[in-house]
Protein backbone atom coordinates (compact mmCIF):
# COMPACT_ATOMS: atom_id res chain seq x y z
CA UNK A 1 0.00 0.00 0.00
CA UNK A 2 1.19 3.62 -0.64
CA UNK A 3 0.56 7.32 0.81
CA UNK A 4 -2.18 8.94 -1.01
CA UNK A 5 0.61 11.53 -2.05
CA UNK A 6 3.17 9.17 -3.01
CA UNK A 7 6.52 10.31 -1.52
CA UNK A 8 5.22 14.26 -1.45
CA UNK A 9 4.58 15.41 2.42
CA UNK A 10 1.68 17.81 2.51
CA UNK A 11 2.03 20.27 5.44
CA UNK A 12 0.74 23.79 6.03
CA UNK A 13 3.64 26.52 7.06
CA UNK A 14 3.24 27.70 10.46
CA UNK A 15 4.09 31.54 9.99
CA UNK A 16 2.83 33.43 7.13
CA UNK A 17 0.80 36.49 6.63
CA UNK A 18 -3.04 36.49 7.16
CA UNK A 19 -4.84 37.82 4.03
CA UNK A 20 -8.56 38.71 3.47
CA UNK A 21 -8.33 37.75 0.37
CA UNK A 22 -8.03 34.03 -0.59
CA UNK A 23 -6.42 34.53 -3.99
CA UNK A 24 -3.83 35.91 -1.85
CA UNK A 25 -2.56 32.82 -0.61
CA UNK A 26 -2.31 30.97 -3.63
CA UNK A 27 1.60 31.01 -3.96
CA UNK A 28 1.98 29.43 -0.35
CA UNK A 29 -0.97 27.01 -1.00
CA UNK A 30 0.93 26.01 -4.16
CA UNK A 31 4.33 25.25 -2.17
CA UNK A 32 2.55 23.62 0.85
CA UNK A 33 0.74 21.68 -1.35
CA UNK A 34 3.24 20.38 -3.73
CA UNK A 35 1.47 21.59 -6.73
CA UNK A 36 -0.88 18.67 -5.73
CA UNK A 37 -4.69 18.32 -5.09
CA UNK A 38 -4.84 17.46 -1.37
CA UNK A 39 -7.78 14.81 -1.76
CA UNK A 40 -6.60 13.05 -4.49
CA UNK A 41 -2.78 13.57 -4.81
CA UNK A 42 -3.12 14.89 -8.57
CA UNK A 43 -0.14 16.20 -9.46
CA UNK A 44 -0.73 19.25 -11.43
CA UNK A 45 3.05 19.35 -12.81
CA UNK A 46 2.26 15.97 -15.04
CA UNK A 47 -1.61 16.91 -15.11
CA UNK A 48 -2.47 20.21 -16.40
CA UNK A 49 -5.94 20.75 -15.09
CA UNK A 50 -6.76 23.98 -13.33
CA UNK A 51 -6.71 24.17 -9.71
CA UNK A 52 -8.56 25.45 -6.62
CA UNK A 53 -9.18 26.31 -3.40
CA UNK A 54 -11.80 24.34 -1.67
CA UNK A 55 -12.63 25.36 1.80
CA UNK A 56 -12.46 22.29 4.58
CA UNK A 57 -15.04 23.57 6.54
CA UNK A 58 -17.87 24.79 3.29
CA UNK A 59 -18.21 28.77 3.67
CA UNK A 60 -22.02 28.47 4.55
CA UNK A 61 -21.04 26.23 7.97
CA UNK A 62 -18.69 28.86 8.70
CA UNK A 63 -21.19 31.56 8.25
CA UNK A 64 -23.99 29.76 10.11
CA UNK A 65 -21.93 29.46 12.85
CA UNK A 66 -20.69 32.86 12.77
CA UNK A 67 -16.71 32.15 12.29
CA UNK A 68 -16.45 34.56 8.97
CA UNK A 69 -12.76 34.14 9.94
CA UNK A 70 -12.96 30.73 8.32
CA UNK A 71 -14.00 31.70 4.85
CA UNK A 72 -10.33 33.11 4.52
CA UNK A 73 -8.29 31.43 6.93
CA UNK A 74 -5.45 30.00 5.17
CA UNK A 75 -6.10 26.69 7.24
CA UNK A 76 -9.06 26.48 6.20
CA UNK A 77 -8.01 26.34 3.03
CA UNK A 78 -7.01 22.96 1.07
CA UNK A 79 -5.60 23.07 -2.81
CA UNK A 80 -7.70 20.65 -5.00
CA UNK A 81 -8.53 19.65 -8.07
CA UNK A 82 -11.92 21.13 -10.18
CA UNK A 83 -13.08 17.29 -9.87
CA UNK A 84 -12.98 17.20 -5.88
CA UNK A 85 -13.83 20.23 -5.04
CA UNK A 86 -16.78 20.12 -6.88
CA UNK A 87 -17.81 16.54 -5.74
CA UNK A 88 -16.89 18.08 -2.22
CA UNK A 89 -18.53 21.37 -2.30
CA UNK A 90 -20.86 21.74 0.50
CA UNK A 91 -20.54 18.58 1.91
CA UNK A 92 -20.14 18.83 5.77
CA UNK A 93 -21.48 15.98 8.12
CA UNK A 94 -21.83 18.71 11.49
CA UNK A 95 -23.27 21.49 12.22
CA UNK A 96 -20.24 22.01 14.37
CA UNK A 97 -17.44 24.12 13.05
CA UNK A 98 -14.86 22.73 15.77
CA UNK A 99 -15.63 18.82 14.28
CA UNK A 100 -13.83 17.76 11.58
CA UNK A 101 -14.57 13.73 12.02
CA UNK A 102 -16.54 11.49 14.69
CA UNK A 103 -14.51 8.46 14.15
CA UNK A 104 -17.34 7.53 11.51
CA UNK A 105 -18.06 10.03 8.84
CA UNK A 106 -16.52 13.24 8.56
CA UNK A 107 -12.86 15.14 6.73
CA UNK A 108 -9.52 15.21 7.70
CA UNK A 109 -7.51 17.95 6.46
CA UNK A 110 -5.29 16.36 3.57
CA UNK A 111 -2.28 18.63 5.36
CA UNK A 112 -2.29 16.99 8.44
CA UNK A 113 -0.64 13.32 9.25
CA UNK A 114 -4.00 12.23 10.10
CA UNK A 115 -4.84 11.92 6.67
CA UNK A 116 -3.09 9.05 6.08
CA UNK A 117 -4.38 6.91 8.79
CA UNK A 118 -7.64 7.24 6.84
CA UNK A 119 -6.81 6.55 3.08
CA UNK A 120 -4.54 4.72 0.96
CA UNK A 121 -3.36 3.96 -2.73
CA UNK A 122 -3.48 -0.04 -3.49
CA UNK A 123 -1.07 -1.41 -6.04
CA UNK A 124 -3.63 -0.61 -8.84
CA UNK A 125 -3.54 3.12 -7.46
CA UNK A 126 -6.38 3.05 -6.58
CA UNK A 127 -7.38 5.47 -3.51
CA UNK A 128 -8.73 3.12 -0.83
CA UNK A 129 -10.32 3.50 3.04
CA UNK A 130 -8.43 2.36 5.92
CA UNK A 131 -11.07 3.83 8.27
CA UNK A 132 -14.79 4.48 8.51
CA UNK A 133 -13.82 8.08 8.14
CA UNK A 134 -11.71 7.33 5.03
CA UNK A 135 -14.75 5.33 3.77
CA UNK A 136 -16.65 8.60 4.44
CA UNK A 137 -14.43 10.59 2.26
CA UNK A 138 -13.94 8.28 -0.45
CA UNK A 139 -17.64 7.96 -0.97
CA UNK A 140 -18.58 11.82 -0.37
CA UNK A 141 -15.27 13.33 -2.52
CA UNK A 142 -15.66 10.09 -4.85
CA UNK A 143 -12.17 9.92 -5.33
CA UNK A 144 -11.17 7.03 -6.88
CA UNK A 145 -8.15 8.11 -8.90
CA UNK A 146 -5.73 6.08 -10.82
CA UNK A 147 -2.45 7.53 -10.99
CA UNK A 148 -0.42 4.65 -11.19
CA UNK A 149 1.12 5.60 -14.48
CA UNK A 150 2.09 8.63 -13.36
CA UNK A 151 4.62 7.10 -10.79
CA UNK A 152 2.85 7.91 -7.75
CA UNK A 153 2.31 3.70 -7.52
CA UNK A 154 4.67 1.53 -8.63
Amino acid sequence: MYRVHGDKIIRRRTEYIRQNDIQKYTKILKEDFENMCGYCGKDFNIIKCPYQKDHLIPEYIAKRAGRLDLLTDYNNLVYSCRVCNRNKWHNWPFDNVNQTHNDHVGFVDPAAEEYDKHLERDDSGRIVPKTSVGEYIVNDINIFYLLSKYSLVK
